[in-house]
Formats: structure tokens, C-alpha cells, sequence
């Protein structure tokens, strides 16, 4: 839900007071640099693969997407350590599209197994960040 508090950093230091010393935070948010934003911004769809999309409005999404970079900087500022950040299923189209593509039966369910799979040859232009984090003792 990182991504759609407006107060990201209260929320990850209430995380913070929650963990344990050496407790795991897991952070899934969208990725700026996703294979589909980059073809939104040469497409004429999206001004900035950091403007906030349409499909974001309507989910309630009030931050711009992260990159890695910026998760990272956001994660450690809140006294985290980083054990591992990586993106997750590259998608070659918009959330809306590849729900209808899945409707139609134009891709299945194994398709995305498949994408999934290839996420380490796109990286880092999944559609989503995933930071798996550790908390350190102040």
C-alpha cells in the first residue's frame, strides 16, 4: 500500500516501530521504469514515466511511481537495510489491455507465468518493485 498513502514515511516508520530488530519488511510498488511506462512515454500516452497515469487516479494512487533508486533512498531514510530490490513481471502492455488480452484469451495465465520467468533478463523494467527489507537497530 506504500504507494497509495500520501504519507510514506509515516507509514514505514509505524513498520518500523512494529518490526522486531532484524524483522523483514516486504515493499511491492509500481515501477516508473516498466517496460509499459517506457512505451506510454514514446507512445505520447504519459508525459513522464514519473507522472501519475489515469489508470493511477482511478486506483486512488496519490504518488508518483517509484524507480528503484528512489524506493531505495525512501527505504533507507526510514532505517531500513536493503536485502534485495528487483522488478517483477516485464508487461509489454497497460493494466488495461492485458486484462482484456486475459478475458479474450489472447494471452493465459501461463503467459504471465512466462513473463514472470524472463523478469531477471528485463530487469529493471518490470511492472512492479519488489524490496525485501530488514529493519536496523537504532
Amino acid at each position: 500500500l506504500l504507494h497509495e498513502v500520501e504519507n510514506q514515511s509515516g507509514m514505514l516508520t509505524d513498520c518500523w516501530n512494529i518490526l522486531n530488530n532484524d524483522g523483514r519488511l516486504v515493499v511491492n510498488v509500481p515501477n516508473a521504469m516498466s517496460l509499459h511506462r517506457i512505451l506510454g512515454l514514446n507512445k505520447g500516452l504519459i508525459k513522464s514515466v514519473f507522472e501519475i497515469s489515469e489508470t493511477q487516479k482511478r486506483m486512488q494512487q496519490h504518488s508518483p511511481p517509484f524507480s528503484t533508486e528512489s524506493l531505495e533512498r525512501l527505504l533507507r531514510h526510514s532505517g531500513f537495510a536493503i536485502q534485495r530490490i528487483y522488478t517483477v513481471i516485464p508487461k509489454p502492455f497497460d493494466h488495461q489491455n492485458m486484462s482484456e488480452f486475459l478475458k479474450l484469451g489472447i494471452i493465459t495465465e501461463g503467459f504471465l507465468d512466462q513473463l514472470n520467468m524472463m523478469s531477471e533478463v528485463f530487469e529493471p523494467f518490470g511492472s512492479e518493485i519488489m524490496a525485501i527489507c530488514i529493519k536496523v537497530a537504532s
